[in-house]
């Protein structure tokens, strides 16, 4: 009974934070356009000496100088849903092929990880170890202020003290994101670089930023999700909606429906815990990374459809599969309307869409999302073990899929330049660890 009402408690409260949120933005609509980035995630950025570096204070917000057209959906939402309840759940479908048709030889976005060990790494992460220090995980009593700066990151001596400890930390998740990569077939590498990028492994939730998990989960990464995965969606609106209202669509709710419905999905990620060790529950941790999965899902069927509605076919039929997944991961960072945008200008140009063409176009407060793409791409480099190559026997046909359109998101904040680790850094805008 007392964990039931925890739960009761948890979910009232992030429905209520969503909720203030939600009206606040109605109320400030200049913020509310602004906000329609998807996730503004500020990643960290390995710099020469292997650790990472605190970032500078972001800039303001940027408001589009154009409006987005609008685009209605072309066929049912039982559609989609159907073909998200299919034996086949990856993001290879998502683009109009499949898993066994759409493959790639990169070991980057590699599917044949079977142990946790695999994807072990040895990072050096200043932010990490900060939190270790002040949590009590780890120590460093030869270091002056016990390894810590000013800023909440661990000093070049607490980076070495705690060393042993982040290394095991950093590691702690990876059971969870290779079976999670099985179920879901995102790649373990492309969720562990995720992770590493947003929070270094430390999955608090921070008030300032409205940032929460491994993967920073944010409201409109939250709003991208229930929408653009069904599945994802009816699984959280069972939890506070009868089986009738839920056979509506995440957007057919109310604006404040919408925000329980977010609140109680931030809910399955927020690991904070204020019985636990360092405040962090590392199971709640563990168990998050199937909804980050899931989330990611729903960016690829986002970006999938900015491409079909681009051009009028399904994306496996003219984008690679790993160029879908840097796109993807584009739309994760920097929000639709920066891949919309850039997507127009490449088909505008005459070009093919491919990452290379597509993130030479991006507009400049957009740029953020090329950093951000590579650094996960060579994720892979910091891995103790080899990746595996996977080489296809045959090549790969696509089989188009029904599609249903919705209006991208306005483009993003620019990322600001330089090194920085995950927002935040400092102690003072940490609601919890």
């Amino acid at each position: 009974m007392a964990n039931n009402k925890k739960i009761g408690n948890l979910f009232i409260a992030f429905s209520v934070v969503a909720i203030i949120m939600g009206l606040f933005l109605v109320a400030n609509p200049e913020k509310a356009l602004a906000a329609q980035s998807d996730n503004q995630l500020i990643f960290g950025q390995t710099n020469p000496t292997g650790t990472l570096s605190p970032r500078p204070t972001p800039t303001a917000p940027q408001a589009p100088t154009s409006t987005q057209p609008s685009i209605t959906p072309t066929v049912p939402s039982s559609t989609l849903q159907s073909l998200e309840t299919s034996p086949i759940y990856s993001c290879a479908e998502a683009w109009g092929s499949s898993m066994s048709q759409m493959r790639s030889s990169s070991p980057w976005l590699s599917t044949a990880f079977s142990k946790g060990a695999e994807i072990n790494t040895k990072v050096k992460y200043e932010y990490l170890a900060g939190r270790l220090l002040r949590f009590g995980i780890a120590s460093a009593p030869e270091c002056s202020n016990n390894g810590l700066s000013a800023d909440g990151n661990a000093t070049q001596c607490g980076v070495d003290a705690a060393y042993p400890k982040v290394v095991e930390w950093q590691n702690l998740f990876n059971d969870s994101i290779v079976q999670s990569s099985s179920t879901y077939m995102i790649p373990a590498v492309v969720l562990k670089g995720v992770f590493a990028q947003e929070s270094q492994f430390w999955p608090g939730y921070y008030k300032n930023t409205w940032e929460a998990g491994l993967g920073h989960f944010t409201d409109n990464g939250a709003d991208t999700a229930l929408g653009w995965n069904s599945r994802l969606f009816s699984s959280v609106c069972g939890e506070g909606f009868d089986k009738d209202a839920c056979k509506k669509t995440y957007f057919q709710f109310s604006s404040g429906e919408q925000a329980m419905l977010r609140g109680s999905l931030f809910s399955r990620i927020d690991a904070t815990c204020s019985t636990c060790a360092g405040g962090i529950s590392v199971d709640k941790g563990k168990q998050s990374i199937d909804v980050f999965s899931q989330a990611l899902y729903g960016h690829c069927a986002q970006t999938g459809q900015i491409i079909r509605n681009v051009i009028n076919a399904a994306p496996a039929k003219s984008v690679s599969f790993d160029d879908l997944w840097r796109i993807t991961l584009a739309d994760y960072n920097a929000g639709a309307g920066c891949i919309f945008n850039g997507v127009k200008k490449v088909k505008s140009a005459g070009l093919a869409i491919t990452w290379a063409n597509l993130s030479q176009r991006l507009d400049s407060n957009c740029l953020g999302a090329v950093r951000y793409v590579n650094a996960i791409e060579t994720f892979g480099s910091s891995l103790d073990s080899p990746l595996p190559v996977y080489t296809p026997t045959t090549a790969p046909t696509a089989t188009a899929v029904p599609s249903v359109t919705r209006t991208p998101a306005a483009t993003a904040t620019a990322n600001p330049t330089g090194a920085y680790s995950p927002t935040p850094t400092s102690q003072s805008t940490t609601t919890q660890p």
